[in-house]
Order: C-alpha cells, then structure tokens, then sequence
C-alpha cells in the first residue's frame, strides 16, 4: 500500500528536507507502508541493510544483544518523523542494531534498490536526500561525541567518588570489628553501667574521630553524612511523634519476655530504676555520658556506614541494603552487653536507619535514640537480660 503525497510531504522528516512536493510524488511511488505490533522486531541485527524506515505514526526502540548474555540493551527511541536503517544508502553492510516497535506503529518503507533505480540524469531525489543523510548524519556524530564526552566525565566523576565512599567503608569495617573486640575486652572487667558507659564513650569518640576525619578526606559535604541543621526543627518534632510507637512496642516487648523469658520472670513492666545498684549522681552521670554517646554512635553508624552504602552501592534497592548493613553493624556494637540485647535494639535500629534516610539529618535520629535509650533502660528496664 502507497503513502499519500500530502502525509509524506507534511512528514517532519531530516531525509525530506527541501524535497519539493514533485519530488515527493516521485518518492511515494517507491515507498510503501509496514504496519508493527508492540514488541515486533522489523530490523535484525546482522541482516544484509536493504531498505529505509520513516516512522509515520509511534515509537520504535533501537537495542543490540549481547552475545555473552542473550540479553537486550536498548541504545535510543526513535519517535513519529524520524527515520531508522539511513546507513543503508550508503553501503549495504549488515544491520548494527535491532529495532522493535515500542508501541503499534505505522512505517514507511523505502527499499535502497527502488531508490537508486529512480535516478536519472540530474538525479534530484537520490541526490537530495543523500545530501539531507550526509548533514543528518553530522548532525547525529556531533551529538554522540558531546554524549560520550559528558558520559566519560560521569563516569570518571562516579568512579571517584566510589573510590572515595569505599575508602571510608574500609576504614569503618575495620574500625568498628575492633571497637566490638575492645569493648568486649574491657567490659568484662567494668563495675558498673558508668564505667561501662565511660569506657564506651571514650573508644566510640576515638572511633567517631577517625570516621569524621575520612568524611572530609572523601569531598563529599559533611551533610552527605547528616551533619546539617537543614529543617532540624521539624526533623525533631517528627522523630518525637514517632518514637512514641516505639516506645509502646517497648512495654509490649517486656510484657512479652516477662511471660515467655525466664531472666525476665517476676519483674515488673515498669519501676526498673529502682533496681539500680548505684547512687543518684551516679545514675546523673551516666544519663550525661549517654547523652555523648549517642550522637557519636548515630554518626558512626548513620552518618558513616548507612550513608556510605547509600552512595556506594548501586541498584533498585541500594537504600534498602545500607539500611540493614548499617543496623546489623550497629546491633553488633551492644554485644559485650548481651546477645539477647544486640538482637532486641535491632528492631529500633531499624527505626532510627529508616528515619535518617527521610530526614537525611542526624538531629531526629539523635533525639529519637536518646528518648528510647533512656526509656528502655530507666523506665522499663531490661536489666535481667543482660546478666
């Protein structure tokens, strides 16, 4: 079936420019219309090149196979007015791409053969339109090395910054194993929570030092690590709202380990501060080091390992796994306590990594930590659990 004179001449097309509607009468009698379901490959790669497509109505995708993998990778879309195979009047090569219709579409078919044997002796419509491929063609080059160009320097500057973000995460891997060794080491002869506490304190402000000092040697901003007042305000008052779920789900818990965990049997759900074998300022005391010991830790393991993994890896649900990395790191962190203890600040740790990814501040999860720490331990108290 033949074209009409006036959709062809009306067509938007690099190939038709300055064809006069004589010479687009000439064209339609060698041009003819292919109709493609979604999905149809009309152009294989490695088929000898015979024919030119102008795309009449919809969209086509040009992908190529990979030899090794049998899989598809698409290289551009192609939509209403432009052409596909141009190369072809050229040379008659095999194809280099496949092309598959996106959608129902409508072609234009141009067999080379049918063209060249139009030309006469000024040659007008093969001429022409070779002359439109040349400047078509240019145009495309110039386009592909201004892709390439800027495509090299995203590359180069991703590369980069993965080397950078990696370093950090070496260095946090290694520094946080050694953390849990030490701490594990010293807390076997500490006396009470305090010295505990301080002991933690002083090993996490070492290791809080070294991970700040590999923040700035990354180039990355220190807000790239939720070091930033941005929105802190709101940050607070949401991770306040928040927490209180957690802080029900807490009582709930104890209730729980109070029927099912034997440690746990005859304790009361709340009244645990009276239990404390320590004095009033003691218990100030450890509330302040507390107080210190949360932000350096919530830097280390937000700021520091989720943060990271969020650039570093790559993915659909890259987010999703520095999340769990980070908390897994974390809970490893409460194992000279406890390994039931390790496991239970799991499912808050959960909370406060999910609430650093919305917030991308360390001021809600700060806040966040601090409230359940202080509830969980002073309020409801899970003392049996650690011995």
């Amino acid at each position: 079936m033949r074209p009409t004179v006036e959709k062809v001449y009306n067509l938007n097309n690099a190939l038709l420019t300055d064809l006069s509607r004589k010479d687009v009468e000439q064209l339609c009698l060698v041009m003819s219309m292919v109709d493609v379901k979604k999905g149809e490959i009309f152009i294989r790669e490695g088929e000898v090149s015979d024919s030119v497509f102008i795309i009449q109505e919809g969209e086509v995708e040009v992908v190529k196979k990979e030899a090794s993998s049998n899989q598809w990778y698409p290289l551009a879309m192609l939509k209403t007015g432009e052409s596909i195979g141009e190369v072809s009047l050229l040379d008659n090569n095999p194809r280099s791409a496949s092309v598959r219709a996106s959608i129902d579409s409508k072609l234009l078919e141009i067999k080379v053969d049918d063209l060249n044997a139009m030309a006469s002796g000024n040659d007008s419509v093969t001429s022409r339109i070779k002359v439109n491929l040349a400047r078509e063609m240019g145009k495309r080059l110039r386009n592909t090395n201004e892709t390439t160009v800027k495509t090299l320097h995203d590359q180069l500057a991703e590369a980069r910054a993965r080397v950078a973000i990696g370093t950090i995460i070496c260095w946090l891997l290694v520094g946080i194993c050694c953390y849990v060794v030490v701490l594990k080491s010293i807390s076997s002869i500490a006396s009470s929570a305090a010295s505990t506490t301080i002991i933690s304190v002083v090993i996490l402000a070492v290791f809080g030092i070294m991970t700040f000092a590999a923040a700035k040697r990354s180039g990355y901003p220190l807000s790239t690590y939720g070091i930033t007042l941005e929105r802190w305000k709101q940050s607070a008052i949401e991770s306040i709202l928040l927490s209180m779920y957690i802080l029900l789900l807490i009582v709930f818990g104890k209730w729980l380990l109070i029927l099912f965990h034997p440690n746990m049997q005859g304790e009361a759900i709340f009244g645990f501060v009276k239990n404390l074998k320590v004095s009033g300022w003691a218990m100030v005391g450890d509330i302040a080091l507390y107080g210190v010991f949360t932000p350096i830790q919530e830097f280390i393991a937000r700021g520091g390992v989720q943060s990271s993994f969020q650039e570093f890896l790559s993915g659909k649900h890259k987010n999703l796994v520095a999340l769990l990395i980070a908390n897994l790191m974390f809970s490893m962190t409460h194992l000279h306590l406890s390994t039931a203890f390790a496991a239970m600040v799991f499912i808050p740790g959960l909370f406060w990594g999910w609430l650093y990814y919305r917030q991308r501040t360390l001021v809600g999860v700060c806040i966040s930590h601090l409230l359940i720490g202080l509830f969980a331990y002073y309020v409801v108290g899970f003392q049996a659990l650690l011995q």
